[in-house]
């Protein structure tokens, strides 16, 4: 029970919102916790401001107050933060670049830019998995293509551009370079029937 001048805050959230292992959120749960907490006084303030105003959570505050409240339940558990770890950062990056894959701007420099990390911090990343991420993304943007040019009717320059090639002559040379086809020919050869 609160002492004097305390209060309780009680926030529900489902387990699958917060990104920690079942031990540490049954190691966080129903534990006091002060404004030393990290993430603590940000979520009490934004609880306290949805509670009372009118209307209920909407889709962006309620992922707001989880993810406060991963980082107030990583405090009091001495759980790393996600954006500590490298490996979670990469496959952030890898996330980020799969759904921008259509983007013939997209290199390294935004990538870090849309991501907040450093372009040095995003070469180390690949590089400590023996690649760079201009190949990664060529790579992903090949085997797009070859999916594409295989299951779709898409015309060969509408694939080229839904894979960040807008110039037809740019995309043609790269597969070539990539598959020793033409994307006509490797549709020729591998389409199903």
């Amino acid at each position: 029970m609160p002492e004097a001048g305390q209060e309780v805050v009680v926030v529900q959230i489902d387990r699958h919102a917060l990104d920690l292992p079942r031990g540490a959120i049954e190691a966080a749960t129903a534990r006091r916790m002060d404004s030393s907490v990290a993430g603590f006084p940000p979520l009490l303030a934004l609880s306290e401001a949805v509670f009372a105003g009118p209307g209920g959570l909407d889709g962006t505050v309620g992922a707001t107050i989880a993810h406060l409240m991963t980082m107030a339940m990583r405090s009091v558990t001495d759980q790393p933060f996600g954006w500590d770890r490298d490996d979670l950062l990469l496959d952030v990056l890898r996330r980020y670049m799969m759904d921008h894959l259509a983007r013939p701007e997209l290199d390294v420099r935004v990538m870090a830019r849309e991501n907040f990390v450093s372009e040095r911090k995003v070469h180390a990343l690949f590089a400590a998995e023996g690649d760079t991420p201009c190949r990664w993304i060529r790579r992903q943007r090949m085997t797009r293509a070859c999916r594409l040019l295989t299951d779709s009717d898409l015309a060969v320059t509408a694939v080229g551009v839904h894979c960040g090639y807008p110039n037809p002559s740019v995309f043609s040379r790269t597969f070539r370079q990539s598959h020793g086809l033409t994307p006509s020919e490797y549709r020729a050869q591998n389409r199903s029937t």
